[in-house]
């Protein structure tokens, strides 16, 4: 072998090893990935009987609703016995409550691993673990014992969540294939959590619109790091018109996609809109947070 394809080869297996667990993009499948991450901000009664504007997959079954008071995080269960897939889907932030865990950046230690997680997205997701858990489990048991892909999707603090989610029904299903899609994550954790996932998802794309402030968030100087692989999403926030999508390397924190965009053009607008698609068709409040909300109004009356 000659020096030239020796250094191909070293560049080529570089590359395998940047690619880990990323299986590829399509654009009409990322769509219903965002839909079911649109849909867990729809009311329970919409997707109990999959009736809501996002809920556009046919064969859906909703398990349940998700809901923990402390973080606010809200989400669902659902299952397709057509596609033989299980949606785990959470809700973004959408409260003061979800904003404080978002920006909290200490750091916590998963079990006895070198993993390192944003603490405020842990706790979101151990206020639900046991929730989903539960339902995901009957699904595989009793609902439908031939789905065996688990599709973890969400938005902003839905997509933290979601990434902890992933991992742990990896290790509690091995039989399952856990994926990861998300919109709009922030990052969760740090090196050695993206090489956890990398081991253990059988695949992971994580979409930024344009300059979209939130995956930036935290920073990595303060030892976080993203997932891989980006999908940047280029257009802007006008729905109907043709989309642009850049697949980054296998890094996920490719120089030369989202991470280029200066601190000074982030933008918060670019967040709520994704491959053309607003959130704004459902704004669901939980009812333990709409009576505080209540009680806080009657006092200040």
């Amino acid at each position: 072998m000659t020096r030239a394809q020796v250094g191909l080869a070293a560049a080529l297996l570089a590359l395998l090893a940047l690619s880990g667990s990323v299986v590829g993009f399509s654009e009409q499948v990322h769509r219903g990935y965002l839909a079911h991450s649109w849909a867990a901000y729809c009311p329970p009664e919409q997707l109990a009987n999959w009736s809501c504007y996002w809920c556009q997959d046919n064969g859906t079954r909703l398990v349940d609703t998700v809901y923990d008071n402390r973080s606010r995080l809200y989400g669902y269960v659902a299952y397709n016995p057509i596609n033989s897939t299980i949606i785990v889907s959470f809700r973004g932030s959408s409260n003061v409550a979800n904003w404080l865990y978002d920006f909290d950046t200490i750091r916590v230690t998963l079990n006895d691993t070198d993993v390192h997680l944003h603490a405020g997205f842990y706790a979101a997701w151990t206020g639900v673990r046991g929730q989903v858990n539960s339902m995901v489990a009957h699904v595989v048991m009793t609902l439908c014992p031939t789905c065996n892909r688990i599709i973890n999707v969400g938005h902003s603090l839905g997509a933290a969540v979601a990434g902890l989610s992933s991992l742990e029904l990896a290790v509690a299903l091995p039989h399952c294939q856990s994926e990861l899609h998300t919109f709009g994550m922030p990052r969760t954790g740090d090196v050695n959590y993206v090489a956890m996932a990398r081991r253990m998802l059988s695949n992971i794309t994580r979409m930024v619109h344009q300059a979209d402030i939130v995956p930036h968030l935290p920073p990595q100087e303060f030892g976080f790091a993203h997932l891989p692989a980006e999908v940047w999403n280029l257009s802007n926030n006008t729905a109907g018109i043709p989309q642009k999508y850049v697949l980054c390397d296998g890094s996920g924190e490719d120089p030369g996609c989202s991470d280029s965009v200066p601190f000074w053009d982030w933008s918060a607008s670019n967040h709520d809109t994704y491959m053309g698609l607003p959130d704004s068709q459902c704004n669901y409040v939980h009812a333990t947070h709409q009576a505080e909300l209540e009680a806080l109004k009657r006092s200040m009356a």
